[in-house]
């Protein structure tokens, strides 16, 4: 066996050398062979077609982020969307970032390119079908603080060194995630089933008559058991039971139906409460009412939007001007008290934004009120 240093034409020769009675007798076989130096990172062969088979990993929901896993320095990679936009292109294991503008499902292929080192051109591709969420829907006049788990953004337990603004947990510890969500990134993911489970919520006033309708965006996670539904429920104070919502200070909003694995947007059904509550209560549901962490599903939840339905504008809702509405100390760090000019003849919202318009607080002042201590 002999090993070549580089590549070129060589003349090979077998020189044989032999005798008989004393007579010794010579003869030389030469042949020119050709020698072709690969790299072994870079060939045409069955290491290219496994590298291509190996695929790409896949991050978040729309966007997409995709990488390929096991390619090499010398291929070159065009990303078809199959959704008519302009296909990408990348070098290697380099990611790429693509954004479809309506949910669906899309084949997907990456199509490799490898010249190798001898300069043999090879080509092979990788393809693969992906659900795409639709994107959120605007929630107009949504009733929820920070219902896209956006502001203040930490992951973690919440509570325990995880945070998102305006929400609390109720029920144990759920999870604040930045890495997975339905459209902006934050989302919350939690455990649970009928009786046992995690929960988060946060101060929201339900009054009596109106009606109201929920959306939001949720996923199953393939984990211990399936057929998760995600629970919303309205309360006059924290929930004392992860299960029972006894009448008169709890009342069933939604029971969504059983989620898929990949982000979907969920709308409910119209609910008009009998009387007022202030908390607003979410929490995870299975098939299961077994205290035993072998009968909980997992999901996670984004985007939820609350809002009042079959109701007129603000500027249409007021019966009669509140003449000589005053807030006091103006400016302020702490609290302050709205004084109405006269008595409110019906309830009345009061919702506290920023400069921005971000909602901040909401609150009800009741009928016959003058004023309203704001905090």
């Amino acid at each position: 066996m002999h090993t070549y240093g580089s590549s070129g034409i060589y003349t090979v020769c077998l020189i044989i050398t032999g005798g008989t009675a004393g007579m010794i007798c010579h003869d030389t076989i030469c042949q020119d062979v050709v020698v072709e130096i690969q790299d072994d990172g870079c060939r045409c062969d069955s290491t290219f077609f496994a590298a291509v088979a190996a695929g790409f990993s896949i991050s978040g929901s729309n966007p997409l982020t995709l990488a390929p896993i096991a390619l090499d320095t010398c291929d070159s990679v065009e990303w078809i969307w199959g959704d008519g936009s302009p296909n990408d292109y990348t070098a290697a294991n380099a990611s790429v970032t693509h954004t479809y503008t309506s949910g669906g499902v899309y084949y997907v292929c990456m199509v490799v390119t490898r010249i190798s080192s001898n300069g043999t051109i090879c080509k092979r591709e990788f393809c693969k079908n992906f659900q795409v969420p639709e994107p959120p829907q605007t929630c107009e006049d949504n009733l929820v603080l920070n219902g896209t788990y956006t502001s203040g953004l930490t992951p973690g337990n919440l509570g325990g060194g995880g945070n998102v603004n305006n929400w609390s947990s109720i029920f144990n510890t759920p999870q604040v995630i930045t890495h997975d969500s339905c459209a902006e990134a934050g989302a919350i993911q939690m455990w649970g089933n009928q009786v046992v489970g995690e929960g988060v919520g946060q101060p929201l006033v339900f009054q009596a008559g109106n009606t109201y309708q929920v959306t939001f965006c949720g996923m199953w996670m393939n984990t211990v058991q399936d057929s998760v539904r995600i629970r919303f429920r309205a309360s006059t104070g924290p929930l004392g039971s992860y299960f029972n919502c006894p009448s008169g200070a709890c009342d069933e909003i939604f029971l969504s139906p059983v989620l898929t694995t990949t982000w979907t947007t969920y709308t409910s059904a119209l609910w008009t409460p009998t009387q007022n509550y202030s908390n607003l209560n979410i929490t995870i549901w299975n098939n299961f009412a077994i205290n035993n962490g072998a009968y909980v599903s997992w999901a996670r939840i984004d985007d939820i939007c609350i809002r009042k339905v079959g109701v007129t504008t603000a500027a249409d809702d007021v019966s009669a001007p509140v003449v000589s509405a005053k807030i006091f100390p103006n400016p302020t760090g702490g609290d302050a008290t709205l004084e109405f000019g006269a008595a409110l003849d019906a309830p009345a919202t009061l919702l506290v934004s920023d400069l921005l318009g971000r909602p901040l607080q909401q609150t009800v002042a009741a009928p016959g009120q003058t004023s309203h201590q704001l905090s």
